[in-house]
């Protein structure tokens, strides 16, 4: 995105933050380039050591290592400790945003789904999944599939977007992932039924049954009164 956007949107999550610190609100260093982060290491170092940030947001990985090959163990490997090193030395906190392989959508998060070498969650400190969920447009699963530093957890949580805000909502705690990912591929109508009664019996719409197994609202209606027909 460009620097003009990001700005937009850092100001519009600190006019609505949960939690205001006045002495970090309005730090927003955004640095782009076309070339990659080795290439431009002098730089950020100099942005870094100039601001004393608290966080370092790398968006995305695939592009901050071009010419990098990500499936690499040895050059990944080489790349975290460059960045562990900047963490050391500069002590804040570091966010690497990476993407999914293709093709994965239907693949449960304790999956290997992140593309590349696994050498990125082995040397990362936590590994969060953030995915959409086919339910609603604006609901998302969130999952730590490691941690370091807390008690690790093989629950799914729930959570909402706000788009007046961009702010994420917990919406329910614990949910089974399954229900929110990978439902179009599911061709047994007997099972589509079991999803959408119980999707039903939840207190999801016919509407948002209908996105979730990609089927008409009127499909949606006739199978759950098949299914109540037939109990």
């Amino acid at each position: 995105m460009s620097e003009k956007v990001t700005q937009r949107r850092a100001y519009q999550l600190k006019k609505f933050a949960p939690v205001y610190h006045d002495k970090y609100a309005d730090d927003l260093i955004i640095f782009n380039s076309r070339k990659s982060f080795i290439e431009d290491f002098e730089i950020i170092n100099r942005l870094i050591n100039e601001n004393k940030p608290v966080l370092v947001v790398i968006d995305n990985l695939r592009n901050a290592l071009k010419n990098v090959n990500t499936n690499s163990a040895t050059e990944m490997a080489n790349f975290f400790s460059i960045l562990n090193a900047l963490k050391e030395i500069y002590q804040f906190s570091i966010i690497i945003v990476d993407h999914f392989k293709k093709h994965t959508n239907n693949l449960r998060s304790d999956s290997d789904l992140q593309s590349g070498s696994g050498v990125k969650t082995d040397l990362a400190d936590s590994d969060i999944i953030l995915r959409n969920s086919c339910q609603n447009k604006n609901w998302r699963i969130l999952k730590r599939i490691k941690s370091r530093l807390i008690e690790e957890s093989d629950s799914a949580k729930l959570i909402a977007l706000n788009p007046q805000t961009l702010w994420f909502e917990l919406v329910k705690e614990d949910v089974n992932e399954a229900e929110h990912i990978g439902l179009s591929e599911i061709q047994d109508k007997e099972e589509l039924k079991d999803i959408a009664c119980d999707m039903h019996e939840k207190g999801a719409t016919l509407e948002e049954i209908a996105r979730a197994i990609h089927k008409g609202k009127s499909t949606v209606h006739r199978y759950i009164n098949e299914k109540n027909t037939q109990t």
